[in-house]
């Protein structure tokens, strides 16, 4: 306990070093523009049938998504990510999430492309579930509390490259915290919260960030990606739930 409270200084002066390093490096990550290779209903129906496939169920239907994603995918959330498509499927594979939410349900609606980056599209979703069998998260099993989540709306995007694969994917932005019973916490957080795991969901948090690296260092969680496995276009350093380091989000077609 003494050697944890005698790290916590230093751990601290790391993030706020980090912290400053990002604010003075700040710098655009839109690129050259480029001519749109798919019409706007095409990003559309692209977008949607991707989202029916991930959401299906079947493996088989899973694997054809998967045929979607471009070799220099990133995946980004409000407070966790950047992940590479592999890094990001070996940690969803650590959660027993759809075994402890048995009728796990995601709504989704509103596809609409961006006007500045025609071939990104946006849509809404919304997580509904009840916590009925044990969830086991870092070795920790959480008994069931029969809770029901109510998610919030939330906002997702995908982002086509040009040879019509999934370049860059966003999730979990949720538009009113005041929605649902998750007290604001979306997707897998809103999960979490039912199943009594109480973490902190702010962008900028000091203490989600100090358990995201807590998780980063001992290896019992992961919140991103290493830095050596991410693409070139990815120019970002800010990790998990860290403050924005840019001026401008990344738009790989942009």
């Amino acid at each position: 306990m003494c050697g944890i409270r005698a790290c916590a200084p230093v751990a601290c002066l790391c993030l706020l070093l980090c912290e400053l390093m990002q604010e003075t490096a700040a710098f655009s990550l839109r690129m050259a523009a480029a001519s749109p290779k798919f019409s706007s209903s095409q990003i559309v129906e692209m977008t949607k049938r991707y989202t029916d496939l991930q959401l299906s169920g079947d493996p088989a239907q899973k694997a054809k998504a998967e045929e979607m994603i471009a070799d220099d995918y990133v995946f980004r959330g409000p407070i966790i990510g950047p992940f590479t498509r592999k890094d990001l499927q070996a940690q969803q594979g650590k959660f027993n999430l759809q075994d402890a939410f048995p009728d796990y349900k995601v709504s989704v609606w509103g596809f609409t492309t961006d006007p500045e980056n025609p071939q990104r599209c946006y849509y809404f979703m919304r997580y509904c579930a009840t916590h009925t069998k044990p969830l086991e998260i870092a070795g920790t099993t959480y008994s069931p509390t029969g809770q029901r989540m109510e998610g919030p709306p939330e906002v997702y995007s995908v982002t086509w490259n040009d040879e019509g694969k999934i370049q860059y994917e966003t999730v979990g932005y949720v538009v009113d915290r005041f929605s649902g019973n998750t007290k604001g916490k979306g997707a897998v957080f809103g999960l979490f919260d039912t199943a009594g795991l109480k973490i902190p969901a702010g962008v900028g948090s000091m203490k989600l960030r100090m358990l995201q690296r807590f998780g980063q260092w001992t290896g019992q969680g992961y919140s991103w990606s290493p830095a050596k496995n991410l693409p070139s276009w990815w120019k970002s350093t800010a990790k998990g739930a860290d403050p924005t380091d840019v001026r401008a989000a990344p738009e790989p077609n942009m």
